[in-house]
């Protein structure tokens, strides 16, 4: 939340975007390296203690430095984190178009395009996960052994048909998900993200015109608190957009102290992956995220450093690409990915055929991802042109004007890397 009253919805959306394709290359991370790669190996207690007994100093200056590096690696490679930003800027963007213009058609065209807008990019993704199946392309269950990882040996035991195919991606994946069965398996989080999107459009629809509308938002707050935590994300989302619109929180956000006080609570979200993994029960990992999340999105739209990091044409490129590099990189790892490691494995000593994997697995999930923005841009005007065509029909929208304005650029997305 820049301190500027004068941004601009397009620059605003534009940083975020850029945060989001950072978000998704990290959640390929997280499958690329703690998942598979470096699944059996890692930082162990006899390896500090052979750092301690070199001496006072030196031993705990290299300690130091391995634990700063320890906090690091978890936090580029923690695929959760990022998962949890998505979800909080599903929650602002699908809510900030209508909190700055309290305008229900708003709410109508979204809430019409979405399913669309999520199912026909997921059909096209499990329609080539289908092929290499059929094709007997995907290696995950013979590199397993291998790789030293249990994790990539769970997906695709089943013999695929076209039948399962449709049935999975128009309906089970939002609502009877079973993630042994998954055509491409990050799409748990389309569960979430189909009814995180309804929560805030009923949200919106029913207390948005309300003058004292935090009524009914805490109190919604507290039944999804109760229901499902992981949809407070969404929520979060939803109270920045709102938040941002009044003009003495914008300058109290624009304040030093304020920069500072969010400065240090990011360097706090830092340890936020390892102290959950090791000290916190898994039941209470989704408000922990969500906060560290709401943290990061909120530190970005507040700092200009980030705002220009987030606004940079690399960062642009990953945002464009982010729902696309989100559902094809599961496809490149367990099909090209695990085929590269069986057959150099080897020739090549284990860090050469870990760093060269990587490498390879990374550069051909973008250039897949790249690709498939063609099928997924054609899904996005199609959700729009379903949605328009409805508005018009039961004049919700002039005929006049048979596109929906929207606040910001076409691909300011929602969530999971998916743009609008």
């Amino acid at each position: 939340m820049t301190a500027g009253a004068g941004e601009s919805d397009s620059s605003r959306l534009a940083y975020l975007d850029g945060l989001r394709g950072w978000a998704a290359l990290i959640v390929v991370l997280c499958h690329l390296f703690p998942f598979y790669l470096l699944r059996s190996s890692g930082p162990s207690a006899e390896g500090v203690r052979h750092l301690l007994a070199k001496g006072a100093f030196w031993g705990y200056l290299q300690y130091s430095v391995a634990t700063v590096g320890v906090v690091f690696y978890h936090f580029l490679t923690d695929g959760a984190i990022a998962v949890y930003v998505f979800f909080v800027l599903s929650g602002y963007v699908l809510s900030v178009g209508y909190v700055q213009k309290r305008r229900r058609e708003l709410i109508a065209d979204q809430a019409l395009r979405r399913y669309i807008r999520l199912t026909v990019p997921i059909f096209f993704a499990c329609c080539i996960a289908f092929c290499l199946m059929k094709l007997g392309l995907m290696y995950n269950q013979r590199v397993a052994v291998m790789s030293g990882s249990e994790w990539i040996a769970q997906f695709y035991q089943w013999s695929p048909d076209f039948f399962s195919l449709v049935k999975f991606a128009l309906y089970d994946v939002y609502f009877d998900y079973f993630h042994v069965n998954s055509y491409v398996f990050v799409l748990w989080t389309m569960q979430l993200e189909f009814f995180g999107s309804f929560l805030i459009f009923c949200l919106l629809a029913l207390f948005g015109e309300l003058e004292k509308r935090w009524i009914p938002y805490g109190l919604a707050l507290v039944a999804v608190w109760l229901i499902n935590r992981d949809l407070v994300s969404f929520m979060m989302g939803l109270f920045i957009a709102e938040l941002y619109q009044l003009e003495q929180v914008r300058l109290l956000l624009g304040r030093k102290v304020s920069k500072i006080a969010v400065s240090i609570m990011l360097m706090l979200v830092l340890l936020v992956p390892v102290l959950t993994f090791h000290y916190l029960a898994r039941d209470n990992w989704a408000p922990v995220y969500s906060v560290a999340a709401t943290i990061i999105v909120v530190s970005v739209m507040m700092l200009k450093p980030f705002q220009s990091a987030f606004s940079c044409r690399v960062s642009r490129f990953f945002g464009h690409i982010s729902f696309s590099l989100y559902l094809m990189h599961p496809l490149v790892l367990c099909s090209f990915g695990a085929w590269y490691f069986i057959a150099l494995h080897e020739y090549l000593s284990r860090p050469v055929l870990i760093a060269s994997c990587a490498a390879f697995v990374v550069a051909l999930s973008v250039l897949s991802a790249r690709a498939f923005v063609i099928l997924d841009s054609w899904g996005v005007r199609e959700a729009r042109r379903f949605s328009s065509a409805v508005l018009r029909k039961s004049a919700l929208m002039p005929r006049t004007d048979s596109r929906v304005r929207r606040a910001g650029p076409a691909h300011a997305g929602e969530s999971v890397g998916v743009p609008d």
